[in-house]
């Protein structure tokens, strides 16, 4: 007898790197958006590499003792949510945390149970290609289960999206139901009863889509309201699978309004939980033996200041055995902060800096100077927690005066990290409305405004990647913040892992200063091979012959 499922949900699907760089390739290689790509990968044989790619090809291979690093071992908050928000409501469910990895699990679960629902999120798409390739699974293994697709890339298409292109969307999806909230559990649950209690009228479940008689009918849409602290995650439901790095929220949205940034829109009003809550959500984590690191994932996890002592005071008391990062304010820093900070365990920070121009920061409505920038930066630095630093650039207002800024920024500060990626200009952003005193154009990675082009900020990222070598530049794409934490956890040191990095950047290097070659350099891949090899000493040696700079590490 097939076990009975109410529901089976399907987590992120992370498209295959070779057809995300077609995707990107049909658009065009002299365009803004391919320029950004081509930052971040090797090529080899004809290959496209990025930075996973080349540590888990090169170097595993060539050292056994090393381990590769992948998504599927940070477990997904979306999952861990959604299974504990359904098991306190009595639905029977599974998961697949992520289709890549879990695909022939997947495949099992389709053939052997009896399943009332799929769900779908589309938490971190932006494209629905993704979608497209889960989809082809679950209708080929399944035929009977009712489909449903939520999460933020259906209610940003909904917000974006004239009413003809969703229909087009939804009849290219060909779902049985699509959930159009920045939230969407309730949602979820409702339609879950309906499926199982066919009584249930189905006009009566808000912010839901569907078709009959071959009409898409949009019911009314209203703001869950789905408190944190009425759905902490019990972390024994999943304790089996969470293996060594988790992800946890203690807080929904944002609390500022950054003029570039879209996710408050995304995730609707902000609320956070007390520090009792957190506390009884960490207790639940006592029976993963495997938990190494923790990563709090709000948006910004150190403001309001006052809880975020609160919460430092009692990780400090409890002495859990894992450590944790997170993204956090620099500007909120001080001296007894970042102490009391590396005593409860932190080790890292990831710090949306955005700009080393006033003016800039000024624009994009962050409410800091640089100047505090760069004194919280030190103060975590000094503390012994390792920084990492995200930089736009692009932004409406740049010019060459404020990239200057930005780049003098970079290389005086303590960071021991930072990225730099290319403005992104989204409708649904606060920018978006002052588009006509920016006299803005385009869209996504192909823009101009008064001061600059797109075209112009790529060539300014380029230099960046060309000219600063301390603190150390990380790819984007494939290659995480949280994929940091995995190689130090997984043997690397923090000097190792900025040699590999220090040597990936030195093959982009090779292809900016020369646009002609369409191979990386069997000089620099011989050296990544070469990387866990080899002694300090040696590691030293190979860099002078690569003419990579000596650095302090």
């Amino acid at each position: 007898m097939k076990k009975k499922i109410d529901c089976l949900i399907v987590g992120h699907n992370q498209i295959k790197y070779d057809e995300f760089i077609d995707l990107i390739e049909r658009i065009g290689k002299d365009t803004s958006t391919y320029r950004d790509l081509n930052m971040n990968f090797l090529t080899r044989k004809s290959r496209k590499y990025n930075a996973t790619d080349i540590y888990n090809d090169f170097c595993v291979k060539s050292n056994q003792s090393l381990e590769h690093i992948n998504y599927i071992e940070t477990f997904s908050t979306t999952i861990s949510y959604l299974v504990t928000y359904l098991n306190k409501r009595g639905f029977t469910y599974e998961y697949i945390h992520s289709f890549q990895e879990e695909k022939d699990n997947l495949i099992e679960l389709l053939q052997t149970c009896e399943i009332n629902a799929i769900a779908i999120s589309t938490t971190l798409y932006v494209i629905s290609t993704p979608l497209f390739e889960v989809l082809d699974v679950v209708k080929k293994y399944n035929k009977g289960s009712k489909i449903i697709i939520g999460g933020h890339f259906i209610a940003t298409q909904m917000r974006i999206s004239s009413i003809e292109e969703q229909k087009n969307l939804f009849n290219k999806l060909d779902a049985d139901y699509y959930v159009n909230s920045s939230q969407g559990e309730k949602a979820l649950v409702d339609l879950l009863s309906l499926i199982k209690n066919t009584d249930k009228d189905i006009g009566s479940i808000d912010n839901v889509i569907y078709k009959s008689n071959g009409e898409y009918i949009f019911n009314k849409t209203s703001e869950e309201n789905n408190k944190l602290q009425d759905n902490l995650v019990n972390w024994d439901l999943v304790s089996n699978n969470a293996g060594n790095f988790i992800n946890i929220r203690t807080s929904i949205s944002c609390p500022f309004k950054c003029s570039f940034c879209g996710f408050p829109e995304h995730a609707g009003k902000y609320q956070a939980i007390k520090t009792y809550d957190i506390e009884k959500e960490l207790n639940t984590l006592k029976n993963i033996n495997s938990l190494k690191n923790v990563f709090f994932l709000d948006d910004t996890f150190n403001v309001p200041p006052k809880r975020f002592k609160e919460i430092l005071n009692m990780m400090i008391k409890r002495k859990d055995k894992f450590k944790w990062h997170s993204f956090i304010r620099s500007q909120y820093v001080d001296k007894e902060i970042a102490v009391m900070m590396k005593e409860s365990g932190c080790e890292s920070v990831f710090l949306g800096i955005e700009s080393g121009s006033d003016a800039i920061l000024k624009n994009m409505n962050k409410q800091v100077s640089a100047k505090q920038y760069l004194k919280g930066i030190e103060i975590l630095s000094d503390a012994g927690i390792q920084t990492y630093g995200s930089f736009i650039i692009g932004f409406p207002g740049e010019t060459e005066k404020t990239f200057q800024e930005t780049y003098d920024f970079i290389k005086s500060s303590a960071l021991d990290f930072y990225r730099a990626q290319l403005w992104y200009y989204e409708f649904i952003t606060p920018i978006w409305r002052e588009r006509e005193k920016y006299n803005i154009q385009g869209k996504g990675f192909e823009w101009s405004h008064s001061t600059l082009s797109s075209e112009k900020a790529c060539d300014m990222i380029e230099k960046l990647i060309v000219e600063i070598n301390n603190p150390i530049r990380v790819p984007q794409y494939y290659f995480d913040y949280e994929f940091l934490v995995q190689l130090q956890y997984k043997g690397m040191t923090k000097q190792q892992l900025k040699t590999f990095l220090i040597a990936f950047n030195e093959g982009v290097r090779e292809k900016i200063l020369n646009k002609n070659i369409s191979e990386t350099s069997d000089e620099i891949i011989e050296m990544i091979s070469k990387l866990e090899l080899i002694d300090k000493k040696n590691q030293s040696e190979v860099n002078w012959e690569l003419g990579i700079p000596e650095l302090d590490l």
